[in-house]
């Protein structure tokens, strides 16, 4: 499945795009340059093409995907996220602390706060207290950040 995306991504890298989108992240990430449109026709035809988004939830390929280099794969991952919310539960609590707290930045923790980090809490509301307000005294200000979706 990362073979398929990952060939197709590459057809469409645009350094010029890249270097403009690298930018605009206060070159915090690398791009491949693919814009939002394409981006999303691509990203359509591979949950098509594979039916991925109708299997279990896969954390594994939701973590090689937030491994891969160039920011539009973990925009995929979000996508795939957002496909699969359904089968997200509080057991994915550490999985979500992980991808809030690796290659972080406002473009991936606004979603992750909304979407799962929200479901989770709707759906199990003692994770609040439990550990979602101890995220408050964390060191990382993208994960003490949490606390104001839910306060």
């Amino acid at each position: 499945m990362l073979q398929w995306i990952t060939g197709e991504f590459e057809k469409y890298r645009n350094i010029e795009n890249a270097q403009q989108m690298e930018r605009y992240m206060k070159d915090h990430f690398p791009f491949l340059g693919i814009k939002s449109p394409e981006r999303r026709r691509i990203t359509s035809l591979f949950f098509k093409e594979t039916g991925l988004h109708k299997q279990p939830f896969n954390s594994d390929f939701l973590i090689e995907l937030w491994e891969k280099e160039e920011r539009e794969y973990q925009y995929l991952a979000l996508d795939y996220i957002d496909k699969q919310l359904k089968n997200i539960s509080k057991e994915h609590l550490s999985l979500m602390h992980q991808l809030i707290t690796t290659k972080s930045w406002w473009d991936t923790v606004d979603m992750l706060a909304q979407k799962p980090i929200g479901k989770i809490a709707v759906d199990s509301p003692s994770i609040i207290n439990s550990t979602i307000d101890n995220w408050s005294q964390n060191e990382n200000m993208w994960l003490r950040g949490q606390q104001y979706y839910f306060n």
